[in-house]
């Protein structure tokens, strides 16, 4: 039995040895595939190479413009195996892809799809060898072993079995099924008869003895064995005084430090260890101190117990939880649960950041314990509350000061570390299933890297590894580059890791991975804007994508690369860029408008081929969008924020903020005479008065004397004027004249008063004439001419002057 026993482990190791030589890559083709970057890394070859998506993505780094990996399907379906390898089919015989020297066959791709031996991993080094040029060294051949002994050879129904389970086998014609195991049954039995003639004894016939049953000694029933007597020890126990808790616990955390430094403690003496024999005061010292830091739960305790001091939740608690816990399960539990008292207890917890630090750096296992409250309060609290907004902030500068901790230390790393093993894989369920709260939960990931490429790097590798779904990931990148610096984007292989995921993500089909992809190469650009040579041709493909967050982050992409390149640059990006951005906003519908105007108003100055486009994409917006997008905001006012979901939130300012107001103004006007309009209409003054409140005469800070915005004025005066008589506008009409009366040189000469020349007398003349049926142009006119007239001096002869010609041209209207 013995013998048979080692022979049986023998053969196995042997049988796995001789599979796994055939399915596993060389050291050489394994290193060449991970330089290559995949989306996923090969673990099992036979499998991960039968779909035909790695196979895919490996040529689309050599055959970029032939291989989309858009249309691969990264599934183990039979059905989608067969469709990415009939592109590949295609693709082969179009470049004349020719691995191991010839095309490859129908053949050859069952075999990797049905996962036989060594199948893929023959294609592969044949692909190797045709890519890289290089010949993949092979292993010698393992010497000849010892022929199977009989035990382990096949029978006939582990022969039928195999054959069940051969994919050939996997096949709706039942009679050449029953005619293949048929075949290899008859097999079978002419192997059998070989080995009867070969070793005749095997099978010859054996005695058959009688088994015998070794038994003990007799006895005579009913006697009884004498038996041990066992003694039991009672056992004392002693009350410990609840007071001592801490002290026993500080002494057994002593202890556990003194034993692996070869220290005695004596529980009760104030003496941790007479100096002497071979005791290390540096190890004492380190214990001491360990002991000496309140662990986390502590801290937390602390924290919620005098947060919540006198109110009523606290006698909700259960008595052997801690009151961290209670409070979770109070959070989690009751719907009436105030959230600004969460926020308030959390922001306690942010504050004591320093002290958990400290905490986790001696008792790693107290991360443990700090991931189990926060954790489940991010699950729990919606993303809009100021309860979430306090758990990231405190996840943050407790990653922040654990990361500060360990560059003071030699255990650099360490908060990284602890992020990934204990908080990474619970964050990541929410990452995967609530969008709205990625950016923070991405921001509360960076907390906990250091400032270093390397460890940026190694962020991005954890999300990757832990989420396991590419979607995701890629949707969670655009917020990873929103946390890097323009330093670390220098880098050249970050940059180029970021640029892989981007290009993949353009060419997908899901539309929100799509616009997260064009997004996070907006980030890309403003650190390296010469990447938008080889870029641009990429993102104009996109401008007339069907989704509008994709369209809106292609003008984001456009301005952010006009803000970092002159007009006169050289190799056309800007024309080309301005060429993108002006045929989006020509299409773009009040959604992408918005976010394309707010992102493009800085560039105007620089680029003013981008300005009369602006200035029609603006007329075009529905009223409530424009006055949104033309409130003066000041500089401490709040962003107006539109939440994309996928890519980062649109942070969108006034567009009055960073516009050329003059060069805006020039634009409305030229805009309305080439359109040749009668009159100009409500959004033809919302701009012209926002661009006025810009105007370095009226107060703004736009570049452009008084005599430039007079030649504005004097291209619109009589489309003003008539618009008193509007009552729509009438309100707006006043005020560009109010401007150009009291802050221009032109002053009083505004109401001309001849007859002839005054248009302002002649809309007195319309709007007393019947056509203000509710008195509201009358109303406004009388105010304005007051104001002019109180200035006295010229305005009040102007003013005189003009009610004088009104009266007597028109005497009964004036009456």
């Amino acid at each position: 039995v013995a013998q048979a026993t080692t022979a049986a482990s023998q053969l196995s190791g042997k049988m796995a040895a001789a599979a796994g030589s055939g399915n596993t890559l060389s050291r050489e083709v394994l290193k060449w595939v991970q330089s290559l970057d995949l989306a996923y890394s090969v673990k099992n070859a036979k499998r991960d190479f039968s779909n035909g998506f790695l196979v895919a993505e490996i040529f689309s780094r050599y055959y970029d413009k032939d291989v989309q990996m858009h249309s691969f399907d990264n599934g183990h379906s039979v059905a989608s195996k067969k469709d990415n390898w009939a592109q590949l089919l295609k693709f082969f015989a179009k470049r004349n892809v020719l691995p191991a020297g010839e095309p490859v066959t129908q053949a050859t791709v069952d075999a990797i799809v049905h996962c036989r031996d060594g199948a893929a991993v023959a294609f592969i080094n044949s692909v190797y060898e045709l890519l890289s040029g290089r010949r993949v060294q092979k292993p010698p051949e393992p010497p000849a072993g010892d022929p199977l002994p009989a035990f382990a050879k096949p029978t006939a129904s582990t022969v039928l079995r195999d054959s069940l389970m051969d994919p050939d086998m996997q096949t709706t014609d039942h009679s050449v099924a029953e005619a293949k195991m048929k075949e290899k049954l008859e097999a079978h039995e002419a192997d059998l008869q070989t080995q009867r003639l070969e070793d005749p004894a095997r099978f010859a016939p054996r005695d058959r003895m009688s088994s015998k049953v070794l038994r003990g000694s007799a006895r005579t029933v009913g006697a009884e064995e004498s038996k041990q007597s066992v003694t039991v020890k009672r056992v004392n126990v002693k009350t410990v005084d609840a007071a001592n808790v801490a002290q026993l616990r500080a002494t057994k955390e002593i202890a556990a430090h003194s034993a692996r430094a070869g220290m005695s403690v004596t529980s009760g003496s104030r003496s941790v260890l007479a100096m002497g024999g071979d005791g290390d005061p540096a190890a004492m010292a380190a214990a001491m101190a360990a002991a000496a830091v309140p662990s986390a739960v502590d801290v937390l305790n602390e924290v919620v117990m005098r947060e919540l001091a006198g109110r009523d939740v606290v006698h909700t608690f259960d008595p052997r939880k801690p009151a961290c816990l209670s409070f979770v399960d109070a959070v989690r539990g009751m719907d009436d649960f105030p959230d600004d008292l969460t926020a308030q207890v959390v922001d306690g917890f942010g504050a004591r950041a320093g002290d958990l630090a400290d905490a986790c750096a001696v008792r790693p296992k107290d991360f443990w314990s700090v991931v189990a409250v926060f954790t489940p309060l991010a699950v729990v609290l919606p993303e809009a509350s100021p309860g979430f907004a306090a758990v990231t902030d405190a996840y943050c500068a407790l990653g922040r000061a654990m990361v500060a901790k360990d560059s003071s230390s030699a255990a650099a790393g360490n908060a990284q570390a602890l992020f990934e093993d204990f908080a990474l894989p619970k964050l990541c369920t929410l990452l995967r299933t609530h969008a709205e709260k990625r950016a923070a939960l991405v921001r509360v990931v960076y907390s906990f890297a250091g400032p270093d490429v390397e460890a940026h790097t190694q962020a991005i590798r954890s999300l990757q590894t832990t989420l396991d779904h590419l979607p995701t990931l890629m949707l969670c990148m655009v917020h990873c580059a929103h946390n890097e610096t323009a330093l670390a984007l220098a880098d050249e292989h970050l940059l180029d890791l970021y640029l892989y995921y981007c290009m993949i993500g353009m060419g997908m089909s899901s539309p929100s991975i799509r616009a997260a992809s064009v997004g996070m190469l907006a980030v890309i650009l403003a650190a390296k804007p010469e990447m938008g040579r080889r870029m641009l041709d990429r993102v104009a493909a996109l401008q007339d994508d069907t989704w509008w967050e994709t369209r809106a982050q292609v003008l984001v992409v456009c301005a952010t690369l006009l803000r970092e390149v002159p007009a006169d640059d050289g190799d056309g990006m800007a024309d080309r860029a301005t060429e993108i951005a002006t045929a989006v906003l020509a299409a773009a519908s009040p959604p992408v408008a918005r976010v394309g105007l707010a992102y493009l108003a800085p560039c105007l100055e620089a680029h003013d081929a981008l300005v009369q486009p602006f200035v029609a994409a603006l007329l075009a917006l529905p009223g409530s969008v424009r006055e949104n997008l033309l409130l003066a905001g000041d500089a401490g006012a709040p962003d107006a924020l539109v939440d994309s979901g996928a890519a980062a939130a649109f942070h969108l300012q006034p567009v009055t903020n960073a516009w050329p107001a003059l060069a805006v103004a020039r634009a409305l006007a030229a805009t309305v005479a080439a359109e040749g309009l009668q009159n100009l209409d409500v959004e033809h003054f919302d701009v012209l008065v926002a661009a006025l409140r810009g105007a370095a005469f009226n107060g703004g800070t736009s570049p452009g004397g008084t005599d430039e915005w007079l030649d504005v004025f004097d291209q619109l005066k009589g489309f003003v004027v008539v618009a008193l008589c509007d009552p729509v506008c009438a309100e707006s009409a006043v005020s560009v004249l109010r401007t150009f009366t009291f802050n221009t040189e032109r002053g009083p000469s505004v109401l001309e008063a001849d007859v002839r020349k005054s248009a302002v007398l002649g809309s007195l003349i319309i709007m007393h004439n019947g056509s203000d049926a509710d008195g509201h142009c009358r109303t406004c006119a009388r105010e304005f001419l007051s104001e002019v007239a109180s200035q006295g001096g010229d305005f009040a002869d102007a003013v005189r002057e003009l009610l004088s010609r009104f009266r007597d041209g028109k005497p009964d209207l004036y009456a």
